[in-house]
């Protein structure tokens, strides 16, 4: 018996919790649309640490790579775009070949648009969506690292980091939190956990404390929706 999830990141610590509650395994997998199927999966033989904090490693029959910018693999332990390759990998997007030609190569690689690192077991972690990454002040900033830290807060439900653009920094980073129930976190004790563990360049600018955040079917956080709060309340 046990728990999987997909579709959208879970926090290491609800993961714990959830193991302590219910007496189960949980375990985490990673597919997309494209691939018709779960690419990576943590087991109940992985470490405590891998079984929490990352997606696990390649299903048999599929390949994982990270890359950078011109789609060389990166080492291990660095960020970049996550690859794969699987059997079950669509052809291409329905009347789309331009589309098609930017997602999946000629020899079969699919270019998820999800940043990751792989480290040196082989286990894979997500750190973010490629598009929703934030540059500030010539830095780069991964909103799922942040987002998974805020998290950890125990008065914080979900949480929610995008980047609003400034006329020098580059972008600013602000932060949407909704709180648990009962709870009231101010967004003094935002800043000071983030200070507590993250560098300089990644505390966020701004904290915003709402009821919740905008969702699509699948529960998981519409950024640009979210971007849009923020740039409507800077207008």
């Amino acid at each position: 018996m046990g728990i999987t999830l997909s579709s959208s990141f879970c926090p290491p610590e609800l993961v714990r919790r959830a193991r302590k509650a219910f007496g189960c395994m949980v375990y985490i997998t990673f597919g997309t649309t494209e691939s018709t199927g779960s690419t990576l999966r943590t087991t109940s033989q992985d470490p405590e640490d891998a079984q929490s904090e990352t997606i696990g490693r390649p299903l048999p029959g599929a390949e994982i790579k990270i890359i950078d910018e011109q789609r060389h693999e990166v080492p291990r332990g660095e960020i970049g775009e996550l690859a794969q390759r699987f059997p079950g990998t669509m052809l291409g997007y329905f009347k789309a070949p331009e589309l098609t030609a930017q997602t999946v190569d000629e020899e079969g690689w699919h270019y998820t648009g999800d940043l990751a690192a792989m480290d040196e077991r082989g286990y894979v972690r997500i750190v973010g969506r490629k598009k929703d990454m934030i540059i500030r002040g010539g830095q780069n900033v991964y909103p799922g690292e942040m987002e998974r830290h805020i998290l950890e807060h125990p008065n914080v439900q979900n949480a929610a980091v995008v980047g609003v653009p400034h006329p020098t920094a580059g972008e600013f980073i602000w932060a949407f939190i909704v709180p648990k129930e009962g709870a009231v976190p101010a967004p003094t004790d935002i800043f000071a956990h983030c200070r507590g563990a993250l560098a300089p360049f990644k505390v966020p600018d701004e904290v915003r404390v709402v009821d919740r955040l905008p969702l699509n079917a699948l529960g998981k956080v519409q950024k640009f929706l979210v971007r849009e709060m923020a740039l409507q309340e800077k207008a």
